[in-house]
């Protein structure tokens, strides 16, 4: 059987808490997905996050899909996102410090890549579900994307052809200043279990 690795992100610019850490820690505890997934909560670093993700592809062959899960913290919906863009570019460093000046996160490689599943497609589902959701054209410039178009970029030439998909989260309601920008902590958490439960139906 094929698992779905599934990624989030410790804390970083401010923020106590993010929800991708929590909601992917929480995916580990279900039993609904014992065995079927491997976790892993990456540090918000721009070289560190995509080299911990090329190793787990590279060494464990049972991964057949990637899910990979953000904070983006001015967004109310779920975001899918449509483009992993070979560019860095953003206002803050990662938290080793690091701001690269605008330009290719791997020089020489491919511009961008286009996620090819259904994901408008889940968007309705999940919109049917009462949950807000939206495909989003791109993941930004920062440590998220540069993730994202690392895993892309190794998979565009796997032979298995296994899918990945970056997925950005808004804040927790319960966490978020008044008036913040910011999505239910339960409705977040039953659009991950709808997402793991496709992510392993494309597994491949």
């Amino acid at each position: 059987m094929k698992k779905v690795l599934i990624t989030g992100f410790l804390p970083f610019a401010g923020q106590s808490v993010n929800p991708s850490q929590i909601l992917v820690e929480r995916l580990a505890t279900l039993p609904a997905f014992a065995g079927k997934i491997r976790t892993e909560i990456l540090p918000v670093s721009y070289q560190r996050a995509s080299d911990r993700v090329r190793q787990l592809l590279e060494m464990d062959e049972a991964i057949g899909a990637v899910l990979m899960f953000g904070l983006a913290q001015k967004r109310t919906k779920i975001s899918l996102e449509r483009t992993a863009m070979n560019w860095i570019e953003s206002g803050i460093a990662d938290e080793d410090g690091e701001k690269p000046e605008p330009g290719a996160f791997s020089p020489g490689r491919q511009l961008a890549y286009f996620n090819s599943l259904p994901l408008l497609e889940w968007v309705k589902e999940l919109t049917v579900m009462g949950i807000p959701a939206e495909v989003s054209l791109s993941a930004g410039g920062y440590v998220c994307n540069a993730t994202s178009y690392a895993v892309a970029d190794l998979l565009s030439s796997d032979d298995l052809q296994r899918p990945s998909l970056f997925v950005h989260l808004p804040l927790f309601t319960d966490l978020a200043a008044a008036g913040a920008p910011s999505l239910s902590r339960a409705l977040q958490e039953k659009a991950a279990e709808f997402l793991v439960t496709r992510m392993l139906g494309s597994a491949s």
